[in-house]
């Protein structure tokens, strides 16, 4: 029998169902579950560290969901601002009706499934029936290593996220490094000493949501030695808007608990979420806003949208989230033993899903039972495996959709030398990379201290590059190498030596300044050079500081200067050619002048210009709120306040108005303080404002 119920916030659990069905069949008359004794052992651990969740059911055969918050206020109990970092489902694998008695459950959080954070934890575990409730706390690590500073603009920067990825040879950084920011916006995130001098990228992030109006910064790429200090961050007023409705397939409004994200290469505003609506405040450029894997994974398949913004859009893009009613099951085997903690990934059409393989090497994909052919791979490959299989065009609720990932037993090395009479690089800040020709994997490895590689790679052809961290930070001295590359490098089941690179120490120097720029413009702006008949031979890049000047580091040769082009001006001189001789020459005075390529259009009748909202003021407010906006031609308007929800608070206003502009006034009445969206509808097209009410 299978009874599917529909609550107003999410589907109801596997234990849930199971309990209605047996009560409807009069088997049995079971009382209210609950989850006795939950705790963390240890309740303080030191930031990257294990941690244990440990809990008892009452009863057996039962689903427990887990739900882990940051506990801003350290109330020890769930508060509205306390952002969900992470949630889990938990099953007791007793048989049913196996062991009446309390069942004792106890679960290993390794840092990789945790964002972590320097902070207390309030952890929620519910079956359906009384939750239990445990605390944890996250301490810094202890370390003479670290980069601080400080948030600056807008005036409320407390609990924000810094974040430290250290550079790893692939994929997503494996060491994270995390702190909030205190009342004042400073932060001081600290890595461990035997990192220092490696290269990472460093971020802040508004997890909780305390800026909706600003934009957060984007990644740099910096060198982390001893202890940096003044690394401060400017935050960027937001210049256009992304909104919209998150449904499931049937239509139902999602509730409460999701985060939706936007994510771009400039500043972006990343976790805003209102019930049922979302709400980024984003900068121009292309966008990438969806729903965040981790906290949708058993509800819900995670789905996703791009959009391209410039300064004043307002877009309205609505989400579609496929319930997760059916399952892809099958067990990861490595090196011939259950693969624990290995992530595989679903996805097709309608959206993605991802699961880990338990202590038995088992997964389930929760996916949608709509789409019939769903790409099942493996995300995290461990270092020196590879995956025998590819799954591709699998039906959803299919079983044994299993994988190998065996050593690989082949791939090449080399080693990197410098040459004479130039300084001794730190050779552990190289990587060496085996692309697969074809548009295949790529596999990686860090140089060793002495210069030595050895990357793992299974038979195919192959093109071996040299990466040194790029863009170089600005002032560093860099290298460039030759051969650039090895293409066409067959790897066979041995390993293949001989693939050496020559490094040449490139310390002349090329500094300038760019001109008649406006200073939001600095922010990710990046000078390039190549140097020779074509850019294939040499090429250097690095970023321009704040106050627009630059310093390039080059070897010696023909180089060819190229400025960033920057939409909306055009840049004198196009180019430089410098010729470098000696290896510590200074090449200075190498400008770029920029000068606006806008063009003041012709007048333009209002009657002719779009429907689109103005101001709101005061905004917040606690009495009335005065909407301005404009339509181009007549026809009725219809104003209606929403909460967060999503649910329709009041009506405000439907009248035929003439082509020009207008304003409406809003009253609340009967309704508490809060943020809500005022939505203005004009001939099937809507725009949505949103507003704080303070009582």
């Amino acid at each position: 029998m299978e009874l599917d119920v529909m609550s107003g916030k999410r589907q109801l659990g596997i234990a849930a169902r199971i309990r209605i069905a047996i009560a409807a069949l009069g088997v049995l008359s079971l009382s209210a579950f609950a989850v006795q004794n939950a705790a963390f052992s240890p309740g303080t651990i030191t930031l990257g560290n294990d941690i244990a969740l440990s809990f008892d059911f009452e009863q057996s055969y039962q689903i427990a969901d887990c739900r882990i918050y940051v506990d801003l206020n350290h109330s020890g109990t769930i508060d509205s601002g306390d952002p969900l970092i992470l949630r889990e489902k938990f099953w007791d694998n007793d048989g049913w009706d196996e062991n009446p008695a309390l069942h004792h459950y106890q679960r290993i959080l390794v840092p990789d499934e945790i964002h972590q954070i320097p902070a207390q934890y309030v952890a929620l575990v519910e079956d359906g029936g009384t939750p239990g409730l445990a605390t944890f706390t996250i301490i810094p690590i202890s370390s003479s290593t670290s980069i601080s500073g400080t948030v600056v603009q807008p005036g409320n920067t407390e609990n924000l996220v810094a974040l430290l990825g250290m550079m790893q040879a692939s994929g997503p950084p494996r060491h994270i490094y995390t702190c909030l920011t205190n009342s004042s916006g400073q932060f001081t995130v600290s890595i461990p000493d035997s990192l220092s001098g490696r290269f990472g990228f460093f971020w802040v992030f508004d997890i909780a949501d305390v800026e909706p109006d600003w934009a957060v910064s984007n990644l740099e790429f910096t060198q982390v030695e001893g202890n940096i200090t003044g690394h401060n961050v400017q935050l960027h007023p937001v210049d256009a808007w992304v909104y919209g409705q998150l449904r499931d397939e049937t239509g139902l409004l999602l509730s409460d608990g999701y985060t939706i994200d936007g994510s771009t290469d400039a500043p972006s505003d990343m976790g805003a979420y209102q019930r049922g609506w979302y709400h980024l405040g984003t900068t121009s450029g292309a966008w990438y806003v969806g729903g965040e894997d981790e906290q949708l994974r058993y509800d819900y398949m995670s789905a996703h949208q791009s959009t391209s913004l410039t300064a004043g859009d307002s877009v309205r893009m609505d989400l579609v989230f496929y319930r997760a009613n059916g399952t892809i099951t099958g067990t990861v085997y490595l090196d011939g033993s259950p693969g624990t903690r290995i992530q595989v990934g679903g996805l097709c059409s309608l959206g993605c899903s991802y699961a880990y393989s338990d202590m038995n090497g088992q997964y389930a994909l929760h996916i949608s039972n709509i789409a019939t052919d769903y790409e099942v791979e493996i995300r995290q490959i461990p270092s020196g495996y590879y995956v025998l299989e590819q799954h591709t065009g699998i039906p959803a609720s299919a079983t044994n959709i299993d994988f190998h990932l065996v050593p690989i037993p082949g791939g090449v090395s080399g080693i990197l030398s410098v040459q004479p009479g130039d300084p001794i690089p730190n050779y552990s800040e190289f990587t060496a990379w085996a692309e697969q020709e074809g548009g295949g994997e790529s596999y990686a490895a860090v140089v060793a201290p002495d210069g030595s590689y050895e990357i793992g790679a299974p038979e195919g052809l192959y093109t071996l590059r040299l990466g040194q961290p790029y863009p170089p930070p600005m002032n560093e001295v860099t290298y460039l190498w030759n051969p650039q590359e090895y293409d066409s490098v067959e790897v066979g089941n041995t390993i293949a030596p001989g693939y050496n690179f020559e490094l040449n120490h490139a310390n002349a120097r090329v500094m300038g300044q760019l001109t008649g720029l406006p200073d939001p413009e600095a922010s990710g702006l990046m000078m390039y050079a190549w140097e020779g008949t074509s850019q294939s031979v040499y090429y250097n890049a690095v970023f321009v500081a704040s106050d627009f000047r630059y310093e390039m580091r080059i070897c010696e040769g023909t180089w060819h200067l190229v400025p960033p082009q920057v939409e909306g001006y055009n840049v004198s001189p196009s180019g430089y050619t410098i010729v470098v001789t000696e290896n510590d020459s200074l090449f200075s005075g190498f400008d770029f002048d920029y000068a606006s390529s806008w063009v003041s259009p012709e007048p333009v009748d209002l009657l002719a210009s779009e429907f689109q909202i103005g101001a709101c003021f005061p905004n917040p407010f606690n009495s009335t709120v005065v909407m301005t906006y404009k339509v181009p031609e007549s026809g009725v308007v219809t104003l209606t306040a929403c909460n967060v929800l999503g649910q329709r608070v009041a009506e405000v206003y439907e009248q035929m108005v003439s082509a020009g502009v207008h304003q409406i006034g809003w009253k609340p009445e009967d309704i508490a303080a809060g943020i809500y969206f005022l939505e203005l509808t004009w001939k099937g097209h809507v725009q949505i404002a949103k507003v704080m009410y303070l009582r």
